[in-house]
């Protein structure tokens, strides 16, 4: 059938556009992405601040509010079909194993073993699976890594989108989507990214191309904002700009009042990282596909990543190799075409490419 359609593709007007939308705590972030002859290109993008209060730590808390924002943009935008991304927050992940079993097997399995994981009664969760590499597939056993949801987080996300307008193609965890954007395909070795955003910082660990890891902290990039807001007596704006200019926290001088903003969060998520780091050097080893490897580097994205000095700060402090994401490096050759948007700006959108690769590749 893929084929098929790659011969005697369907008229635009009866195709899904490829939409990928990112809701977070303070912004939607969407882009539209379609096959073009060399490649994928950017039909559209854009962010929309969303207020505070309406949603907080993924939970949706002023329903009318965030449905009037999304209607009131998406019959500007015309999206009408999106991917949407779930709160990393409030997802149940975790890798299990199984005894060697056919296919179709696996998914009763899972089932049976949900409520050991996940604080739940079954029929109350919403959970997808992908069974991992292993190198001796013919003898077992298995790993399966599993992504859990309350089923009442999906509903409500799904009604409140239906009611602006959006039809939801799919659902998917931030951190499947970011790993889709930000890890070559058919990547080997571990590498640990980092999602700096406005509200909290997440941290994945990927294995083989694969997501096995992954936890949250509510700290962000807001947090540095109303430091710099607090010593230089500024609002929040001005914060940010200072934030901008003046951020380089790896050749910035101790004793300056940015500095002393910026280093209790970037040492804070340096912290989390090193405990991300040692966790795969100590836990790993129940995966059976020599997953214990060491982590190679690691890749930040989200909207702050584009702070000025941090990875050189993580680099030097973690003794691992630190680089900001190329979001576009499953998406197309940076030698054939340039986004429009620019490469600091474009952290900010990984996840959203992520899903918008998701419709593409189905």
């Amino acid at each position: 059938m893929r084929a098929f359609y790659r011969l005697f593709p369907p008229p635009k007007y009866l195709s899904v556009p490829s939409v990928g939308l990112d809701l977070s705590d303070r912004s939607f972030k969407y882009i539209a992405l379609s096959k073009a002859h060399h490649g994928v290109r950017i039909e559209k993008y854009g962010k929309v601040s969303t207020p505070p209060g309406i949603i907080e730590s993924g939970i949706i808390k002023k329903r009318k509010e965030l449905v009037d924002l999304l209607a009131s943009n998406s019959l500007h935008l015309n999206i009408e079909y999106a991917a949407i991304s779930l709160p990393e927050e409030k997802a149940f992940l975790y890798v299990t194993e199984l005894p060697l079993m056919d296919k179709d097997k696996i998914r009763d399995a899972v089932e049976v073993q949900l409520e050991e994981h996940v604080p739940l009664p079954p029929h109350e969760v919403v959970f997808d699976f992908e069974v991992l590499p292993v190198n001796d597939a013919k003898n077992g056993p298995i790993d399966v890594s599993v992504a859990a949801y309350p089923k009442s987080i999906i509903d409500e996300y799904r009604d409140v989108l239906e009611e602006a307008g959006i039809t939801p193609v799919s659902f998917e965890i931030e951190a499947q989507s970011i790993v889709r954007a930000v890890i070559p395909q058919g990547s080997g070795g571990a590498v640990l990214i980092i999602d700096f955003g406005k509200t909290r910082t997440s941290f994945f660990i990927v294995s083989s191309g694969q997501l096995r890891f992954t936890t949250t902290i509510n700290v962000g990039g807001e947090a540095i904002d109303r430091a710099i807001s607090k010593n230089f007596k500024v609002d929040i704006s001005k914060a940010e700009g200072i934030k901008k200019e003046q951020g380089n926290i790896f050749n910035m001088a101790p004793d300056s009042d940015v500095y002393t903003a910026i280093m209790p969060i970037a040492s804070v998520i340096k912290d989390e990282a090193e405990k991300s780091l040692d966790f795969w050097e100590t836990h790993a080893e129940h995966l059976h596909d020599n997953s214990r490897i060491k982590i190679e580097k690691i890749i930040l994205c989200g909207g702050d990543a584009n702070l000025y000095g941090l990875p050189e700060y993580l680099s030097r402090s973690l003794k691992v190799k630190t680089e900001l994401a190329n979001v576009w490096v499953n998406v197309v050759s940076l030698e054939d075409y340039i986004p429009e948007i620019s490469f600091r700006e474009s952290l900010g959108y990984a996840t959203a490419i992520g899903l918008g690769l998701k419709i593409l590749e189905t």
